[in-house]
């Protein structure tokens, strides 16, 4: 019988298989993920160190097409003084493996190094979105709005992109471990889904409100400029950058 468990670089002890015990959460130190699959894992209770066995097997050293110029290293702890790292494609933190080159401080999830090139979205059926490892647009100053949020994307970072539609979503609302089974609804999906479209929208109630307040207390300024120099005209380019 074949031995089922596992020495890795990134513990000192053995890891052993385990299945998972549907009353604990168990999350993965290699991707900072919940470990849900039914399928075996492997951990070293003891120190509450637990991977997938996708993560266990990743490869130390990969060639990125996001960054051809050097191998990217896989490692266990950050490099950085404060043990976190920002993701290259997704743009959020990390603390937990990340692939890396430490000459250019270019930096990817564990989960982000291999995401697919291609993903079925069940919010857009007509086509299957691409994923983009810069902006989709040529020109690299046209605004990206998700899909999905409604949020402005950095045009730095990555996304799912439909070029025939002109339909793109930041990488976190594309999660593929968030897409139903079989085009069936998800409830939970769907919910978290309609709260970013929301909050997407207060952003830009807020946006609108701040833009608002800026117009008034020009308007104030001009009201008290005439008031103290009556004799004195005031010329306002409509075109004022603080608008």
């Amino acid at each position: 019988m074949k031995n089922q468990n596992n020495q890795h670089f990134s513990h000192p002890h053995i890891l052993h298989q385990f299945e998972l015990n549907e009353q604990k959460s168990i999350t993965c130190n290699a991707c900072m993920q919940n470990i849900t699959t039914t399928k075996p894992f492997h951990g070293c209770h003891t120190c509450n160190f637990h991977l997938h066995s996708r993560c266990l097997k990743a490869p130390r050293h990969l060639n990125h097409p996001s960054h051809t110029s050097h191998p990217l290293t896989l490692h266990p702890i950050p490099t950085y003084s404060s043990k976190s790292f920002t993701c290259n494609a997704c743009g959020s933190y990390g603390n937990g493996f990340s692939y890396s080159c430490a000459a250019c401080e270019f930096d990817l999830h564990l989960h982000c190094a291999f995401l697919p090139t291609s993903l079925p979205f069940y919010d857009h059926d007509e086509h299957v979105l691409t994923l983009f490892l810069k902006s989709p647009y040529d020109d690299i100053n046209t605004e990206f709005y998700c899909s999905i949020c409604n949020g402005l994307k950095d045009n730095s970072l990555w996304s799912y992109y439909c070029e025939e539609c002109d339909y793109g979503t930041h990488l976190e609302c594309a999660r593929t471990d968030d897409l139903p089974s079989n085009n069936s609804e998800d409830n939970g999906t769907r919910s978290r889904i309609e709260d970013m479209k929301a909050i997407g929208e207060a952003r830009e109630e807020m946006d609108a409100l701040q833009l608002q307040l800026k117009i008034e207390a020009k308007g104030r300024k001009f009201a008290l400029d005439l008031w103290d120099s009556p004799r004195r005209r005031r010329y306002y380019d409509s075109d004022d950058d603080d608008y």
